[in-house]
């Protein structure tokens, strides 16, 4: 009887052991190769959710794509620390500032990167200086700056810009305006003869990047 329900102990406590996910890091002679595999596989998911912003004609992916290229690497970002700089080290009056570090780790807790970053409300452009938002985006930047670090090159390969949108200037970004929306240009012949061909059409009557 003992046997029988020690063996059943066991059992349940095999069925609730948890399977720990595995990193599946690239590295070796085939780095190139399946990094060009998660680059397609990333470049796909990111166009579909629109995971990036188009600044003067390039596209800079967002920090979610950044995350997403983590998850398809089987790596997290883990924010160590965010602390506020202050008035005295700056020496700049009513400015808020936040300092923020993050690690990348696996699931097994092995770090892969490191980034720190800072947000400022005194920065060019920012719209709005409430602290929890200053706070929250140096937290951001580090965590698209750690994934940069790291893995910039598949970023690449994809065929997106290795700089995260969250670190380009506040005043860039505000002035991006909308990818063009465009139809396909087609010549209409009227019975009289005259031919009217009809251009794309933009958002706005704008044109596009050049």
């Amino acid at each position: 009887m003992a046997e029988h329900q020690a063996s059943r102990d066991a059992k349940q406590e095999k069925e609730q052991a948890v399977v720990v996910p595995e990193a599946h890091l690239i590295t070796g002679d085939s780095a190139v190769i399946r990094g060009t595999k998660v680059a397609k596989e990333l470049a796909n998911v990111i166009n579909k959710q629109k995971l990036f912003a188009l600044i003067q004609g390039k596209k800079y992916v967002t920090v979610e794509g950044w995350t997403t290229l983590g998850a398809m690497m089987g790596v997290f970002p883990n924010v160590v620390s965010v602390e506020r700089i202050t008035e005295e080290a700056k020496e700049i009056g009513d400015e808020i500032a936040y300092t923020a570090t993050v690690e990348l780790m696996t699931p097994t807790k092995q770090i892969v990167g490191r980034a720190q970053a800072i947000c400022s409300s005194h920065e060019k452009g920012r719209r709005t200086n409430d602290e929890y938002v200053v706070s929250s985006m140096a937290q951001t930047r580090a965590i698209g700056k750690a994934f940069r670090m790291s893995f910039s090159w598949i970023m690449k390969l994809a065929n997106y810009e290795v700089t995260p949108m969250e670190e380009m200037p506040e005043e860039i970004v505000q002035d991006t305006k909308p990818a063009p929306v465009a139809r396909k240009t087609k010549t209409t012949k009227h019975k009289n003869g005259e031919t009217v061909v009809v251009s794309p059409v933009y958002p706005n009557n704008e044109v596009p990047f050049e």
